[in-house]
């Protein structure tokens, strides 16, 4: 009797011990094992462009030079919706994903041969429900229907006024920031693909088409995607895994000829990847629908300075603008591309004294202002989330 009470307790003891690596092992590991989806409904997408280039809003469908009125110098705002959900690819392309029903405690895909083909053209079609992607993290209703990856699509014109030399259109900086003021979370696990189609190459690709890979970009930087599952790799097939295209790799959108004036349509490709160890629930359970992607893109003299990495960041609060007015005084304010940004006084960025803030009207600050910072150069720049507003 002593044995098999001993025995029976030794039984119980190993299964808690499981269910408690299980457990543990939920919230530590790739792929969320539990129904969830990262709204990015109303994510800004800033991109700043330098000297000598002008950006216009584009669509993937377009396969001409947008008008040149539409080419504007300065900044370009855009909204990206989406409801995000785990994915992964190699090529920012093929997209793969693996059914809730093989992720084991651990956060692992349980198969790596029964991955799933993400099928647009389904989601095309779509009632959302109907879609099995939807289907499979238990999302029931339109509002929600859940993506794959968002694209953001603009052209560039780049003007070479140097008559004697080749200049780089340089993506020098891409930062994702998400959160409220002074919320922080883990963002390792979103993915960027950076697509380029050079417009003036004397063909007419397909509408629809996405370019040339540049670059996929993690924030883990140079270490190539050192939080990969196996070896830094992603799916590329239903049944296997392979190393990813151009992680990491220098963001140089194209060269433009001495005197030479081009145009480029970028595509850049925003997902979740699913066999990074940081995409699980623990992270993704705080994460909320404020988000900002700003990108800078300058035309130099050499390729040294285009970014190899996806820099990620939390909002904190550096300006209180309670009870702050923007002042109507010519001497102060600033007219750029036929807008008047009105300078706030006595409030600056990072409190320091001298980074001034300015609004697109004058008065008292509200709750819904938009801020700007404006560069040397008279570059406005938003920095909304980075400032107390009001509130009321």
């Amino acid at each position: 009797m002593t044995v098999k009470k001993l025995r029976k307790q030794l039984a119980a003891a190993i299964a808690m011990t499981l269910v408690a690596t299980v457990a543990l092992g939920s919230s530590t590991y790739a792929w969320f094992t539990m129904n969830k989806e990262v709204s990015v409904t109303g994510m800004e997408v800033h991109t700043m462009v330098g000297d000598n280039l002008l950006i216009s809003p584009d669509v993937l469908t377009s396969v001409e030079v947008n008008d040149e009125d539409t080419f504007k110098t300065a900044m370009d705002v855009s909204l990206v919706d989406a409801f995000l959900e785990p994915v992964s690819t190699i090529n920012g392309d093929d997209f793969f994903y693996t059914s809730t029903y093989n992720v084991g405690g651990d956060g692992n895909a349980l198969d790596k041969t029964a991955y799933i083909d993400y099928d647009t053209d389904g989601l095309a079609e779509a009632t959302g429900y109907a879609n099995a992607f939807n289907k499979n993290y238990g999302i029931a209703t339109a509002t929600g229907t859940a993506e794959a990856y968002k694209d953001y699509v603009f052209q560039l014109k780049a003007n070479n006024t140097d008559t004697s030399a080749t200049k780089y259109i340089n993506l020098t900086n891409i930062t994702l920031t998400q959160g409220a003021v002074s919320e922080t979370a883990s963002l390792q696990a979103f993915r960027t693909a950076v697509f380029v189609e050079d417009l003036d190459d004397g063909t007419t690709d397909p509408a629809g088409t996405i370019g040339t890979l540049l670059t996929i970009l993690s924030e883990e930087g140079a270490a190539a995607g050192e939080d990969y599952f196996d070896d830094g790799k992603a799916v590329n097939s239903v049944n296997s895994l392979d190393v990813v295209e151009e992680l990491n790799t220098a963001a140089v959108i194209g060269t433009v000829g001495a005197g030479e004036t081009k145009y480029f349509k970028v595509v850049v490709r925003i997902w979740l990847e699913g066999e990074d160890e940081n995409c699980n629930n623990s992270v993704f359970n705080t994460l909320r629908d404020k988000w900002a992607l700003n990108l800078t893109i300058k035309l130099e003299d050499a390729d040294t300075n285009a970014t190899e990495q996806l820099t990620t960041t939390t909002t904190t609060a550096k300006a209180d603008l309670t009870s702050a007015t923007a002042a109507n005084a010519a001497a102060t304010n600033k007219v750029i591309d036929g807008v008047t940004y009105y300078e706030i006084t006595g409030k600056t960025l990072n409190n320091d004294g001298s980074t001034k803030l300015y609004a697109t009207s004058s008065g008292a600050i509200a709750t819904n202002s938009v801020i700007y910072v404006i560069t040397a150069t008279n570059h406005p720049i938003e920095v909304t989330n980075q400032c107390t507003l009001p509130t009321n």
